[in-house]
């Protein structure tokens, strides 16, 4: 996270961050350093033979329960880069 933006959630309220994969220990540091733990992380894959490109993260304030870990998001259908997952399709409101 490298410098110090200031984002910090209100009492309460979760802070949310979208990383890259390979930066994944960085972020969790990061947030510990600013009094945060994580409560909820998911992968995101482009595909399901694909690895996680991304990781979705939740934090929280004096968190004191464990850590949730999400099954995998993938964005796309396992044999069509160009179509969207029925999960990702159920996001924007498409008919799945």
């Amino acid at each position: 996270m490298g410098r110090d933006r200031g984002a910090r959630p209100a009492a309460g309220r979760p802070l949310a961050a979208i990383f890259p994969s390979a930066r994944a220990a960085e972020l969790r540091r990061a947030v510990a350093a600013h009094g945060l733990a994580p409560a909820r992380l998911r992968a995101v894959h482009a595909q399901a033979d694909r690895p996680a490109s991304r990781v979705l993260l939740e934090a929280v304030r004096d968190g004191g329960a464990p850590l949730v870990t999400e099954p995998p998001l993938f964005v796309h259908e396992a044999a069509d880069l160009g179509r969207f997952s029925p999960e990702v399709r159920r996001m924007l409101g498409e008919d799945v």
